[in-house]
């Protein structure tokens, strides 16, 4: 039988190894001050050799650190039993009636302290500012909670988070492309799995890496968008999108067209086109677009006919045709309060119209006036683009400044970048465009130093993409020489950008 003080030796080492496998890496200064704040005393115990002397039964001369035996064995050398006394001025302290606060090592979301952070700070935050208007069942928290069943999920995740809270915090970011990579270095492999490649987790993930690109102000989230583009291709038909996922796809796919020129995903033309199962109101705003539920169709058409001007594909009586016939089509998107037909939010690829409820901020009748400001901003850009699809950048037109002139009116009536005026950079670009007068041009400015407190990097781009246009503008005006299209300046800087 072992002495009583080698089983008190042995308790300990395992209870030592307990307190570390429980803590781990997250807060390694627990144990150190756990261990820090006993005396130990230790003496060391002379009882006929070391355990390993003992169990093959040879004689032990008790050297230190090891003993000549285990040492010419090349054996560990387990040394001799230790004392371990606390000190005697601890011995009689009376335990507190509630024991203290403990640094926890994990989150209530089973992860480390510091990844569970940035999943909150993209549940609470990322997913506030990546939309119009917040509601309940917020795509974006729906799938951050997926993220802690899928690992590739969470990755992505982590490194939307990691890099938006140093962005907004202003500070230097040296973890987002660790979890960058892994999570890309996840969805590689799912391209060896067929069966893993048509999961919509892998979309999800493909989603979150453009949405990175786009927060950082890149240009890479096209690579992402033609991945996209060919994931929906290949298995849209076959697997049940969810409606804000499918959202989420035609806000990539519509910004790719009206800016770039590139509208690559024929499937989206069907979510947002007309159907029986949706009816006609005119009052549904979408809360992830900021917009009329059917303006995404109709912006849609305004990039491919964009597309084919810019390819000389259509004729200028054609032209004229289309152009008209979508000017018709978007002033029937006119949001109109009314007690007959009362504003509602609405997710735009659903199949049908279901309606979905703003969180609580947004039920009051102030934030309901900035919704349906925000979506009459879209509806008169969208005017103004369909306008200049026919080229002449520096021709004005009655049209276009009555809706440059009630974009001004509407934007007074959403003051911050709180809220339905977080999604409104590409508007400010289409209506920015065709300022010639400077006041009008400072409070543009203002308003991107207002998105920019988000944190969103896509915001930075335009602003500089609006400057160069106002510069060039400046110029030919000056001159009396032609002037190129916004989406021509963008293209020439390579500097493609999501503006929303």
């Amino acid at each position: 039988m072992a002495p009583p003080h080698s089983l008190r030796s042995r308790r300990l080492a395992r209870a030592g190894q307990a307190v570390t496998q429980r803590t781990g890496d997250a807060q390694p200064h627990h144990t150190a001050s756990l261990i820090d704040s006993m005396d130990l005393r230790v003496d060391i115990v002379r009882r006929g050799g070391c355990a390993t002397c003992e169990a093959r039964g040879l004689g032990c001369d008790e050297a230190l650190p090891a003993c000549n035996a285990c040492r010419l064995a090349q054996l560990p050398c387990p040394g001799y039993a230790v004392h371990i006394q606390w000190p005697t001025e601890l011995l009689d302290v009376t335990p507190t009636a509630r024991p203290l606060p403990r640094p926890a090592a994990f989150s209530s979301f089973g992860l480390p302290s510091k990844e569970d952070g940035l999943v909150l700070h993209f549940m609470k935050n990322v997913a506030r500012f990546a939309l119009a208007i917040d509601y309940h069942g917020n795509g974006y928290r729906k799938f951050a909670t997926l993220a802690l069943h899928d690992p590739m999920i969470l990755d992505a995740v982590l490194a939307v988070a990691r890099s938006h809270l140093s962005r907004w915090h202003g500070t230097v970011d040296v973890e987002s492309r660790f979890y960058l990579k892994k999570a890309i270095g996840q969805l590689q492999q799912r391209f060896r799995s067929p069966h893993l490649l048509k999961s919509e987790t892998t979309v999800v993930a493909m989603l979150l890496l453009a949405t990175y690109e786009v927060f950082n102000g890149s240009s890479k989230w096209k690579h992402h968008y033609h991945a996209i583009a060919g994931w929906t291709q290949a298995f849209s038909a076959a697997v049940d999108l969810d409606p804000f996922l499918k959202t989420w796809i035609t806000l990539l796919d519509t910004q790719s067209g009206l800016n770039c020129g590139t509208a690559l995903i024929p499937q989206v033309a069907a979510w947002t086109a007309p159907s029986p199962a949706r009816p006609s109101t005119t009052s549904a705003i979408d809360p992830f677009l900021g917009c009329s539920v059917h303006l995404p169709h109709l912006m849609l058409q305004g990039a491919q006919l964009y597309q084919r001007v810019s390819a000389d594909a259509v004729s200028s009586e054609e032209l004229e045709q289309r152009i008209d016939s979508l000017q018709a089509q978007i002033r029937a998107c006119e949001i109109v309060p009314s007690d007959r037909d009362p504003p509602f939010f609405a997710i735009t690829c659903y199949n049908g119209v279901e309606a979905v409820t703003a969180m609580d901020e947004f039920t009051q009748h102030n934030y309901m006036n900035k919704a349906i400001a925000t979506a009459e901003i879209f509806r008169h850009a969208t005017h103004v683009y369909v306008h200049r699809i026919r080229g002449d950048a520096m021709q004005a037109r009655d049209e276009i400044q009555q809706s440059v002139n009630a974009v001004f009116s509407w934007l007074a009536q959403v003051p911050d970048a709180v809220g339905p005026g977080a999604n409104v950079g590409w508007a400010l670009v289409v209506i920015g465009t065709e300022l010639d007068d400077e006041e009008r041009r400072e409070y543009i400015r203002c308003r991107w130093k207002a998105l920019q407190v988000l944190g969103i990097g896509n915001t930075e781009a335009a602003a500089r993409l609006l400057e160069e246009v106002w510069s060039k503008r400046d110029v030919a005006r000056l001159f009396n020489e032609p002037m190129p299209r916004w989406q021509d300046v963008m293209r020439s800087s390579g500097a493609d950008q999501i503006l929303i």
